[in-house]
């Protein structure tokens, strides 16, 4: 979950629980949501990039993009759980769900007051089940592109990509977390760290720092990272001798 006020001191993670080793994305619009090429682009790009090379150390990899799907909107409808199962319902999508699965779900401004105008949280995600199946959905608000960096879409991005991670890290809300038992997600340690990575395509998108285990053991501490750090390697080389 993604709130706007939050302190971390915490530098370790536990496992306790299930991950989405290969996130598949589907992309959910909800009423006016706002850039929705920018974000299929986005999305499609993040799944392809070194952002998720590292989280190896989490048992998580690559992931995959399914596609882009409009959700009928109603007022009494706007919980991810309701809308995803109202989505795959429509576009018929049974048969691709999996527990990899991750429901991103963009809304439109206009329901920026039901979803909580970003108050208590500016995003979360949360485990569901449909015909037997546990995924996971996001929730992502129109007002969330308010708050983290000077660019909306940017904002947005990186907002965006903390949840995708955090779900891919702790879909069931049971995995990887803080050692101290705050609840922190692995995106929660970086909060409003937002930088930026080139994906397969060449596209370059804003996301947000995420914490790694290996790389604050290498780095005293400082666990936050965008893409796996390349170590320095210092050598020495002696100095040639002159020849007679």
């Amino acid at each position: 979950m993604l709130t706007q006020i939050q302190s971390f001191t915490v530098q370790n993670i536990t496992d306790g629980g299930p991950v989405q080793p290969n996130i598949q994305v589907f992309l959910v619009f909800y009423g006016k949501a706002r850039f929705q090429e920018k974000l299929k682009t986005f999305y499609n790009g993040i799944v392809h990039s070194a952002h998720f090379d590292w989280m190896s150390e989490y048992g998580v990899y690559r992931g995959s993009y399914v596609n882009a799907y409009q959700a009928n909107t109603t007022a009494s409808n706007t919980e991810p759980e309701n809308v995803a199962a109202a989505v795959i319902q429509k576009y018929k999508l049974e048969s691709k769900l999996t527990a990899n699965s991750y429901f991103a779900i963009h809304y439109g401004p206009e329901f920026d007051q039901a979803t909580g105008n970003c108050k208590e949280y500016c995003a979360y995600h949360t485990p569901t089940t449909y015909n037997g199946i546990t995924f996971s959905v996001g929730l992502m608000p129109d007002c969330s592109s308010k708050f983290y960096h000077p660019d909306p879409f940017s904002s947005l991005t990186c907002v965006a990509s903390h949840e995708l991670i955090e779900s891919a890290t702790d879909p069931t809300i049971e995995a990887w977390k803080a050692a101290d038992g705050s609840g922190a997600e692995v995106g929660d340690l970086c909060f409003n760290q937002c930088g930026k990575v080139k994906d397969d395509f060449g596209n370059t998108h804003i996301v947000q720092y995420e914490w790694s285990n290996s790389a604050a053991k290498d780095n005293k501490g400082k666990g936050c990272i965008i893409t796996k750090p390349i170590k320095k390697v210092t050598t020495t080389t002696s100095k040639a001798k002159k020849t007679k």
